[in-house]
């Protein structure tokens, strides 16, 4: 039998198809950068989706405090769905449980199951249940902390003060082993230091714990400190759903790995707009900024979520919640 080539079907050349690969590649980064530039307003959530993520991100948020109050459910936010063990693609809202439980045993005893579907409007979106155990802070001998404690974490970029101008350094705000800080002047800030040395680096005068883990140190000689990566800015979260992402933990070193979900609450830490990667970090590298394929700021490392997925998934803080909050840039 002889097939014929279709009139839709177009061949190239393997040098037109690494063209348009190349071109492809530009085109991303162009869009991240103009992502990265464009002006939206102070209260604007870490995210902005299109098509079909804007969609499921919809049915989340109108959702969002009914599946809060489902038995077990320990957070939400939207990824690939999973179907008989393999991720298709899909974008559907993923529910994260503690331990997972059958519809009928719920059912026996009195709870009603998460719904195999969310209407948002005449649409309706997927819903996927995922178990996500207690998440894990990853303070530990890392490269800053406070000058008369043990845990460290990582400096995750080194920016500057929106305010004054002065030179910080961004990094989680559990090392410090406050809940919140500040804000307050450099003057009656908390000694922050290397763990290698006995001098101080600089004071913490900002820093929380509610909605994102993350704090500010203003430096007392910047020069002394060699960013951990190049960072060509801060941007929204997207589309970036099993999109390529890379660190550089002071414990772990350089790591790469691929973001699994988007805008997730982890309820147990009271975290929101969250990213949950599949990436190697160990303890001390809190802080540790995410960076995408162009070198744009993503996230911010909390820590460890035990999940199904390898050794568990990384909580990190969106990066444009974490600089605008702190009152910094790059």
């Amino acid at each position: 039998m002889v097939f014929m080539r279709t009139s839709k079907t177009k061949a190239h050349t393997p040098q037109e198809a690494a063209r348009r690969l190349a071109q492809a590649q530009r085109m991303v980064h162009e869009a991240r950068r103009s992502l990265a530039t464009a002006r939206r307003h102070a209260k604007a959530p870490a995210h902005i989706f299109t098509g079909a993520w804007k969609l499921a991100n919809s049915a989340l948020e109108r959702n969002r405090q009914q599946l809060r109050q489902a038995h077990g459910v320990v957070g939400s936010g939207i990824g690939f769905r999973v179907k008989d063990g393999i991720e298709t693609d899909e974008p559907c809202v993923v529910v994260f449980v503690r331990n997972k439980k059958s519809p009928r045993l719920l059912e026996k005893k009195g709870y009603t199951p998460i719904p195999k579907q969310l209407s948002h409007g005449k649409t309706t979106v997927a819903t996927d249940v995922m178990r996500l155990g207690r998440s894990v802070p990853h303070p530990g001998p890392g490269s800053i902390g406070p000058a008369n404690g043990r845990a460290f974490g990582t400096i995750g970029v080194l920016g500057v003060d929106d305010a004054t101008g002065a030179p910080v350094a961004v990094t989680a705000m559990h090392v410090s082993g406050l809940a919140s800080f500040g804000p307050t002047t450099v003057a009656s800030g908390i000694p922050f230091a290397m763990p290698d040395t006995a001098t101080e680096n600089g004071r913490l005068v900002l820093g929380t714990t509610t909605d994102i883990d993350a704090a500010k140190v203003v430096l007392e000689d910047p020069g002394s400190i060699l960013p951990p990566l190049p960072v060509a800015g801060v941007r929204q979260v997207s589309n970036d759903v099993n999109s390529i992402v890379h660190l550089f933990g002071a414990v772990s070193g350089s790591q790469s790995g691929v973001v699994k979900y988007v805008n997730v609450d982890v309820a147990d830490r009271g975290l929101v707009q969250a990213l949950l990667v599949d990436i190697q970090t160990a303890n001390g590298d809190s802080g540790s900024g995410l960076l995408d394929e162009s070198n744009f700021l993503l996230g911010f490392l909390f820590g460890l979520a035990p999940a199904d997925i390898a050794d568990g998934l990384r909580i990190f803080c969106p990066a444009d919640l974490v600089m605008r909050t702190l009152g910094c840039s790059i």
